[in-house]
């Protein structure tokens, strides 16, 4: 019989998870339930969908130290990270090339001069990872300089703990300069500062969030937290974003945690290596934007049920296409391959 590692039982479990949250994702930008409210019914359902993202770094984690020896400061898991690192970065400049044009549109519609443009998209390109129309691609931006950090303290042999509490220290940071975004009163000026210097850089405290969860999720390979644990970490998490409104920036870290926890614990072993869902959330996260822009800047469509669908019927059908062109090519070359032989 096949001996499945306990990563390995579940990740079909996580690549279920990780196709519904690009949808999640979809929902997040078309808005196709007007629920933005102050109910609680409407506060569970967007902190819902937000999870979906910290969920998408934790898997990251998750997965990735599934492929690494204990412990994780080992000098064989270096080269691993770095993969991670190079192979994320290069996604990023790649996709970021992709959605250029709509930034272009953007700055000239807007009346930037090259100059400025030039200089805007840089700053955008470095330090948030969003510019028009490519507003997903933050969520690359953050797990880049999360692995880099990741890769640097454990080459100087920095405990897995202390680097997720580092994380948690700027996640905690981030939440909190957000809250403040909106607020003018009664804040010190090194706070107003730094508030300021952040807005004029990274845009608010997203960037931020990477390092926690991906860390966290490498540690969730070796610790094990019973699933009570996580539904009651869930639970205090949406209960928290319900009963203080104001800070479900902070609560909402719980939930995602919480969620997270109990799709691990789900033990469905992969029955093929192609990976199908994995690599058909992937194009969808990355290619919904484009098809929601176009639909945007042509029709008119900005937001609602038909937004949603047309949003996730196309870009499920790109994915699915993408996936069987790329796997019929890889087939023919394996077969020209053999012959060769």
């Amino acid at each position: 019989m096949k001996d499945i590692s306990p990563q390995k039982s579940n990740s079909l479990t996580i690549d279920i998870c990780k196709f519904l949250g690009a949808y999640m994702v979809v929902a997040i930008h078309t808005t196709p339930w007007n629920l933005f409210g102050t109910g609680a019914f409407n506060t569970v359902y967007l902190n819902f969908i937000y999870c979906a993202v910290p969920c998408f770094f934790m898997a990251s984690g998750y997965l990735l130290a599934g492929r690494m020896e204990w412990p994780l400061t080992a000098k064989d898991n270096l080269p691993k990270v770095a993969h991670a690192f190079l192979k994320m970065l290069k996604l990023y400049l790649l996709w970021s090339l992709a959605y250029l044009p709509l930034a272009i549109f953007d700055y000239r519609r807007s009346g930037f001069g090259v100059r400025e443009a030039a200089i805007r998209y840089i700053k955008g390109l470095v330090f948030s990872g969003e510019h028009y129309g490519s507003w997903m691609l933050w969520y690359m931006i953050s797990a880049i300089y999360a692995l880099g950090i990741i890769y640097l303290l454990l080459k100087i042999k920095v405990n897995p703990w202390a680097i997720t509490a580092l994380g948690l220290v700027f996640i905690l940071c981030g939440a909190a300069l957000d809250m403040l975004s909106g607020t003018t009163n009664d804040i010190s000026p090194a706070i107003n500062f730094i508030r300021k210097l952040m807005w004029s850089t990274t845009g608010n405290g997203k960037v931020f969030r990477g390092l926690f969860y991906i860390s966290f999720g490498m540690l969730l390979t070796k610790i094990k937290i019973p699933v009570w644990a996580d539904v009651l970490i869930t639970l205090c998490g949406f209960v928290g974003c319900v009963a203080f409104n104001k800070y479900t920036g902070f609560f909402v870290i719980l939930c995602a945690i919480g969620l997270f926890g109990i799709i691990i614990s789900v033990k469905v072993p992969y029955i093929s290596d192609r990976k199908i869902l994995r690599r058909a959330s992937m194009i969808i996260y990355f290619m919904h934007l484009y098809v929601y822009m176009i639909f945007v800047l042509r029709f008119g469509l900005h937001s609602g049920k038909r937004a949603f669908l047309i949003v996730a019927l196309i870009t499920t059908a790109i994915a699915f296409a993408y996936i069987a062109i790329c796997d019929l090519i890889k087939r023919k070359n394996a077969v020209k391959c053999k012959e060769k032989a």
